[in-house]
């Protein structure tokens, strides 16, 4: 990575200026977001569960994974 040096803090900040990004931007970051959907699917169910102790939610957490067990990624 190359070293720049500025002579005020005007010229630094307008080398983190992004210009308008063109459609092989869009076109990464959409193949990026799919890559990354794939990857890191995970089966829980939806909702928001309520539990009276911590040990309880333990139990619950663990017999889910008994139950569901993690997919290998090939």
């Amino acid at each position: 990575m190359p070293v720049h040096k500025y002579r005020t803090f005007e010229e630094a900040e307008k080398a983190l200026w992004a210009l308008p990004p063109d459609i092989g931007y869009y076109q990464r970051v959409r193949a990026f977001f799919l890559l990354a959907c794939r990857l890191l699917k995970h089966d829980h169910p939806p909702g928001v569960f309520k539990f009276r102790s911590f040990e309880e939610a333990r139990r619950d957490t663990l017999r889910y994974q008994v139950q569901n067990p993690p997919r290998r990624r090939p």
